[in-house]
């Protein structure tokens, strides 16, 4: 067969190394070689900015943003996909190759590699699905795999063909596949905001795993049919449940099990992601027990992920702890969670800087998210919880109603309605104090974290309830600013104090701005968005 003639296009892995590239869609030659991620950014020439500078801050809120396809970090596809539920394959065990195919270029599943894998890196990687290995995975794996891939095509309704099938997962034989299969519909339960469903698919999925033993050092060894890789599968399974579970638990305001006792120290943590995703595990990992004793710059973005989450663990026993006296336990966690960020690799590799490790993202989300949940009791700036049987702290203020039914957990801390009727509280517009300072900053570098390089549409689904809670909070920061009396009083400080008043309002159009990116895949993040300007217009 002739070579392809060389194409004017070249994807943003090979042109930012200045290699050729055959433009091959959804994926070139060379990222399918290499396991890279391939995309494509087509020209802006000739465009124009259409948006206007005097644009209304509210209005800006509730209107739509519209931002063009290839800044969504959308692949091109030719999709030649049946969507009829009748086409799709019974549950069974699936070959290598299919339909004269290898599944590796299916484009739902291409999609969910491209944008889901790396958030939640537990299935085999791409690679492994054009190998024998292949052969060992049942069916409704690469089910699930459509399903969560085809929301990130744009066409309307298109994931609801392959819902059926992917739940064919519940009725599977109980082994480690079906653990993976239950832990990745409760992520995506919970990115449609179907929260008691989400956690009872995840609370089933724990269990089941403790069933089997996937919490004991030689699970993974016993089911890995000799193939390291598989190996790596599996115990990146446990370790992701214990990361969702802790999310999950901390977003929702309760555990998911009754118990941690099920959470084992002595499990090996997961291998560097580029080792695992091209099938090339250089050396056995340590177990989480041994890692004080090693220098953390050396383990890997997955474990620094764990870490983080064994971290918000301790700062939500902190939080809902009836003890009135926290401030020695709220001092060492602080301190403990900003050595942590110290130690963080960089969230940028030096070969491309177009992705950002999603293990380090998700890191630093769940770091400043334990900040936010560690300062706020803490803080002179009061949220109204919508749960009232959840007490963060005797400082935050009852709820005026009872939770409505369309609040979701991600918004459960409102900005207080009636702040500006209580004259003796402390306002945190003036005299802040350290506490709310570093609230402030926590929710400022949460939102920074849509600015990051690579599009926010393939970030984890639990960003949306990151991105809410900093909107939270910064817009009780500015109801508390603009409600000051000293404030209206104070000549000297207007300017100073307005330029602040800009700079909370800029944070809460990034984080609606980038809501709104996330709510063209994940329903959740569109009803978040309105219910999080819905409450500015009502601050």
């Amino acid at each position: 067969m002739p070579d392809h003639k060389p194409s004017s296009v070249a994807c943003v892995p090979c042109r930012h190394r200045h290699l050729k590239c055959d433009a091959r869609k959804p994926i070139c030659t060379r990222c399918y070689n290499t396991n890279n991620n391939c995309t494509y950014v087509r020209s802006r020439r000739g465009l124009r900015n259409r948006s206007s500078p005097d644009l209304d801050f509210t209005n800006w809120l509730n209107g739509e943003i519209d931002i063009e396809a290839e800044l969504l970090d959308l692949p091109d596809l030719d999709v030649s996909v049946d969507i009829h539920s009748d086409s799709i394959p019974s549950p069974g065990y699936i070959p290598a190759v299919a339909d004269s195919e290898p599944l590796a270029h299916d484009a739902m599943i291409q999609l969910y590699y491209h944008h889901f894998h790396r958030s939640h890196p537990i299935l085999l990687p791409r690679r492994s699905l054009a190998s024998p290995l292949c052969q060992q995975v049942p069916a409704y794996i690469p089910h699930i795999m459509r399903y969560i891939g085809s929301h990130y095509y744009p066409h309307p309704e298109f994931s609801d063909s392959f819902h059926a099938s992917a739940y064919t997962a519940l009725s599977a034989p109980n082994d480690g596949f079906k653990v993976q299969g239950l832990l990745l519909l409760s992520i995506i339960e919970h990115s449609y905001g179907v929260e008691e469903k989400a956690r009872k698919l995840l609370h089933e999925a724990i269990q089941l795993a403790c069933r089997l033993g996937m919490n004991s050092t030689s699970f993974a060894r016993t089911h890995s049919r000799g193939s390291p890789i598989l190996e790596e599968s599996w115990r990146r399974t446990y370790w992701e449940l214990v990361v969702v579970e802790g999310i999950i638990s901390a977003i929702g305001g309760g555990g998911i099990m009754s118990s941690h006792k099920w959470i084992t120290n002595e499990m090996q943590v997961p291998c560097d992601e580029n080792e695992y995703n091209s099938e090339q595990i250089l050396q056995q990992s340590p177990s989480l027990s041994t890692i004080p004793g090693l220098d953390t710059h050396h383990i890997t973005s997955f474990t620094h992920r764990i870490l983080a989450t064994r971290n918000l663990r301790a700062v939500m026993q902190v939080t809902q702890s009836l003890d009135p006296d926290t401030e020695f336990q709220t001092e060492t966690l602080d301190a403990r969670l900003a050595t942590s960020l110290m130690r963080l690799p960089s969230s940028l590799p030096d070969h491309d800087t177009s992705t950002v490790d999603e293990m380090v993202f998700q890191t630093l989300m769940i770091t400043y998210l334990s900040l936010i949940y560690l300062h706020h009791p803490h803080s002179t700036i009061r949220l109204s919880a919508y749960h009232a049987t959840i007490n963060l702290s005797s400082s935050i203020l009852p709820p005026p109603a009872p939770a409505p039914s369309t609040s979701t957990s991600c918004t459960r801390f409102h900005t207080h309605p009636i702040l500006q009727a209580h004259p003796h509280h402390p306002q945190p517009g003036i005299n802040t104090n350290t506490h709310t300072q570093k609230l402030l900053r926590a929710a400022d570098l949460l939102s920074n974290l849509a600015t990051l390089p690579s599009s926010v549409i393939s970030r984890t689904p639990f960003f949306t309830c990151g991105l809410a809670i900093a909107v939270v909070v910064h817009v009780a920061a500015l109801v508390g600013r603009t409600s000051s009396p000293l404030l209206k009083n104070n000549t000297e400080t207007k300017d100073r104090e307005r330029d602040k008043e800009d700079s909370l309002k800029a944070r809460i159009e990034l984080g609606v701005g980038a809501l709104q990116v996330l709510g063209r895949v994940w329903p959740l993040a569109r009803r978040v968005r309105g219910e999080m300007v819905e409450m500015y217009r009502c601050r």
